[in-house]
């Protein structure tokens, strides 16, 4: 089994270059060694480049262009890149099972190999049950990164940034980086996910059922959730001796809602008839839920029924949740196509972006359904019906009112 690990980009790193062609020896002549210093590690060459290699300095730069280093393996002509390095090796950790332990190879951690765009590592007894994840390692700061997302023996499924990716590079003929970089790759993959969410924020696969809310007595307000983008429709589940109820609560606006609530010295019940939704502000930016009246009873369910919004993918084991992944890709070589000046094959994709879109629409209608009558008659009081709770066997009440 190859586990490939990803060296890290270091295309925004401090960088200089080779004034003098370097042979031999522990110096290197460098146009500039400002904010180079002693402890550093530092590659010499571009990455993925044959002959790149790490050193390090091992004393303060004696001039302002000249850096002190451990021996190259290599000669290097003037003009070669000289790049800082924030990571030098890594740790690679596998588990047998799912359910298993992360343990770490011996001899970890070990070089990164920036002579080529990734790192590999071979495990000669792994089976398709296995898993890893790795982190890098900074010799200079005796310190690691965070992990990487885990990866299965089968590889990153197709709705993953890593596979994505993988297959962009493929079309683009773009392995090693050269036009592009993972970094811009993804950004473009969130552009296309920004697009599909601006047409309509209520797509079916952004439909779930949220986390449950407790109540707290006398509170209206409850934090909505971090990916809350649109509500469909609220429960609150009463619970009162024999009585066990979930009902859906009536929405209104607002100004509605404020109206309803101006009786400040209104009552708690726990039977709540109303809820709007109010903005977010800087202590929670998705918004809050409104319910009135105020529950009586702490820790009865609040769940909530909504269209989340499209997270960013951030990492290459985040996965999109639009159902036709390859549409991102298709957006991503459109804009790539753009960058290498190929404007017919970047049309040609954009146009499968835009077909993929009008998929989706229909879809959603499958999906979502239509409806075949122009009006359905749902007989008479039909808010009754759909929202709030009958009171008739409702102990509470029974004791409160009779």
């Amino acid at each position: 089994m190859v586990i490939t690990i990803k060296n890290p980009d270091i295309s925004d790193n401090i960088k200089t270059s080779l004034s003098q062609d370097y042979t031999s020896g522990t110096n290197l002549d460098v146009d500039s060694s400002t904010s180079f210093v002693n402890g550093n590690y530092i590659l010499v060459g571009e990455p993925g480049l044959e002959k790149s290699e790490i050193t390090n300095l091992t004393a303060t730069p004696g001039s302002a262009t000249t850096l002190t280093i451990g021996a190259l393996s290599y000669s290097h002509s003037k003009g070669t890149p000289v790049y800082y390095l924030g990571w030098d090796k890594y740790e690679l950790l596998y588990k047998t099972t799912s359910s298993g332990s992360w343990t770490a190879y011996g001899s970890m951690p070990t070089t990164l190999k920036y002579d080529a765009i990734s790192t590999e590592y071979r495990d000669t007894t792994a089976t398709s049950t296995y898993s890893w994840k790795y982190r890098y390692y900074s010799t200079e700061k005796s310190a690691y990164s965070d992990y990487s997302d885990a990866i299965s023996a089968s590889g990153w499924s197709k709705k993953s940034v890593g596979y994505m990716v993988r297959q962009i590079r493929k079309t683009v003929s773009d392995p090693d980086s050269k036009v592009i970089t993972d970094t811009e790759i993804i950004r473009y993959l969130n552009d296309a996910q920004s697009i599909i969410y601006s047409l309509y924020d209520r797509w079916w696969f952004l439909y779930k059922k949220g986390t449950v809310i407790d109540s707290v007595a006398s509170q209206r307000n409850y934090n909505l959730p971090s990916d809350f983008g649109r509500m469909s429709r609220v429960n609150f589940r009463y619970i009162n001796g024999s009585e066990d109820t979930t009902y859906n609560i009536k929405p209104i606006s607002n100004i509605e809602f404020e109206y309803q609530a101006r009786n400040n010295n209104a009552g708690d019940s726990d039977s709540i008839s109303f809820y709007t939704i109010y903005p977010g502000d800087t202590d929670n930016e998705s918004g809050y839920l409104y319910l009135y009246p105020a529950p009586e009873t702490a820790g009865l369910d609040i769940i909530p029924w909504y269209y989340s919004v499209m997270t960013d993918l951030d990492s290459y084991g985040d996965e999109t949740p639009v159902p036709i992944p390859s549409m991102l890709e298709d957006y991503a070589i459109s804009q790539i196509m753009n960058i290498k000046k190929e404007d017919s094959k970047a049309d040609r994709y954009d146009k499968i972006f835009r077909e993929q879109i009008e998929l989706l629409k229909l879809m959603q209608r499958k999906q979502v359904g239509a409806g075949r009558r122009l009006w359905e008659y749902k007989g008479s009081n039909p808010d009754s019906r759909l929202y709030g709770r009958s009171i008739g066997g409702n102990d509470n009440d029974r004791e409160k009112y009779w």
